[in-house]
């Protein structure tokens, strides 16, 4: 496949005291028929993060019909799993509720942040959001006590499944403190509880030490994933791998077709992929 830039086309509001730096973790739904609405995790001077969206003409993707003024999810409560931040990873809409599922951050001690997952629901058509819970979507275990996160979320059939990030354990990089991370599976039939899958999808080779942001589409006779790569000699550079049956996964990242300019705004990386037919 090929790809066809179009350009940087959201950047932080300085006129917006929530939206200092980034547009990060785009989340791309189609809203209507004139609309995509493209939620992005952004952060205030302190860079504690909220989400908020724009909306792009379809006809031309380039064009900004509206902008959210106030974030449509605000920071957690003090000492909770998201109280540093939230940035969107997902959307669904299922049986009249809108699920949009996050990551939310907490700054720590020890290492700098963890991550989890989060979910949060609309019942008025995305006019307002409210936390699924205080705690995290997806639970730690003994077998990955760490972050989990990124979680992208497909109806699939008489299921849904998940695609997520975890983190395996802390390494040094050049001297800084990085998660080394793989993606995961789970399953369920309730878009709010799920059961964990020990499976692993897809995972670094060679001196890649993280794979993350999945993103998922379902083609007639193939999955087909998107999502970010991070090596010790390379910056985040975008991967993609096929699949048959959703769980093992065939990594084919020269066919993603898409790369670093060589100079601009996206010439050092490329990271946290959304796809959109």
């Amino acid at each position: 496949m090929r790809w066809k830039k179009l350009g940087r086309l959201v950047e932080p509001d300085p006129g917006l005291e929530w939206s200092q730096n980034y547009a990060m973790m785009p989340t791309p739904v189609r809203w209507d028929e004139d609309r995509f609405r493209v939620f992005y995790g952004t952060t205030d001077r302190n860079n504690f993060g909220r989400i908020g969206y724009v909306d792009l003409s379809v006809d031309d993707p380039r064009e900004m019909v509206d902008r959210s003024r106030a974030p449509i999810l605000d920071i957690g409560e003090l000492g909770a799993f998201d109280d540093s931040g939230v940035v969107p990873s997902c959307y669904l809409r299922r049986d009249g509720i809108d699920y949009l599922y996050y990551v939310g951050f907490q700054r720590a001690e020890r290492v700098p942040y963890m991550l989890y997952a989060g979910l949060a629901t609309s019942t008025d058509g995305g006019r307002s959001y409210q936390r699924w819970g205080r705690a995290p979507l997806i639970e730690r275990t003994s077998d990955r006590p760490l972050s989990i996160a990124a979680p992208f979320v497909l109806e699939d059939a008489s299921s849904l499944r998940m695609w997520y990030w975890f983190a395996k354990r802390w390494i040094d990089v050049a001297g800084k403190a990085y998660m080394e991370a793989a993606i995961g599976f789970a399953e369920s039939t309730d878009p709010a509880r799920w059961t964990m899958d020990s499976l692993v999808c897809v995972e670094g080779t060679g001196d890649e030490f993280t794979v993350g942001r999945p993103w998922v589409i379902r083609s007639a006779d193939r999955y087909r994933m998107w999502y970010s790569k991070r090596s010790r000699s390379t910056p985040y550079r975008l991967g993609y791998a096929e699949s048959i049956d959703g769980r093992d996964w065939r990594r084919m990242d020269e066919s993603v077709g898409i790369g670093t300019s060589t100079e601009g705004w996206d010439s050092e990386m490329m990271c946290y992929p959304a796809v959109i037919e």
